[in-house]
């Protein structure tokens, strides 16, 4: 149980069930022109950044593209996918209705891009429930660091102690902690370590946001 009045939120894999949407990105590129995914393609580009993945992908296939076209391609599939196609998770837009509706602030921080990430919550239509929307490239740090949570912290006002941040990944779950936030962990199937992990490290822990019970400013499971 835990009093809270400001809630940050990460968005893939946490609202958003996006995790495997640069897979399909990744496929459905590939398949436009009539190549198949090699078995080791996915797991190599999880490594590489953007423009390192262009590079792989041209000399992997023999393409005569450039990385610039690569990029701007793949940046044009994602808009579409993450403004189209990517959804809430179950529950999610029910419970964020309930905290507006009982007076708690809410934020986003989240490793978008910031244009991904507005796409995501507008074409989702939540857009209005949050008070503040936050990227690392904006802050310039990653979750390893707690700087985007105490940002959005402030930008709430709130104390940290005062905001929970729900996140589905154990970096962010063990920073957050540390800087002194209330922290949910939820469940997704991309999270690279064990369950028990997660919710040993989370001061609450949920399979579903059908799971979140919420009395006032009282959050509980």
């Amino acid at each position: 149980m835990a009093f809270i009045d400001g809630c940050i939120f990460d968005l893939d894999g946490t609202l958003l069930d996006s995790m495997g949407i640069w897979e399909d990105i990744d496929r459905e590129f590939l398949a436009e022109r009539g190549l198949a995914v090699p078995p080791d393609y996915i797991d190599a580009l999880n490594t590489m950044s953007f423009r390192e993945a262009a590079e792989y992908t041209i000399r992997c296939f023999s393409l005569n593209d450039t990385p610039d076209d690569l990029l701007r391609i793949w940046r044009e599939m994602s808009e579409h996918a993450y403004g189209c196609s990517v959804k809430l998770k179950d529950g999610a837009a029910e419970l964020l209705e309930k905290m507006r509706t009982n007076g708690i602030k809410l934020a986003a921080a989240t490793d978008l891009d910031p244009r991904l990430a507005f796409l995501a919550l507008d074409g989702n239509g939540i857009s209005g429930y949050f008070d503040a929307v936050l990227t690392t490239k904006e802050t310039g740090r990653d979750k390893s660091s707690p700087d985007i949570f105490l940002a959005a912290a402030a930008s709430l006002s709130v104390h940290p102690s005062a905001a929970a941040v729900f996140e589905d990944m154990l970096v962010p779950i063990e920073t957050a902690g540390k800087a002194g936030f209330v922290t949910v962990g939820v469940y997704d199937t991309s999270c690279p370590v064990p369950e028990e992990r997660m919710r040993s490290a989370s001061c609450l822990y949920i399979r579903s946001f059908r799971e979140v019970q919420l009395c006032g400013h009282e959050l509980s499971l």
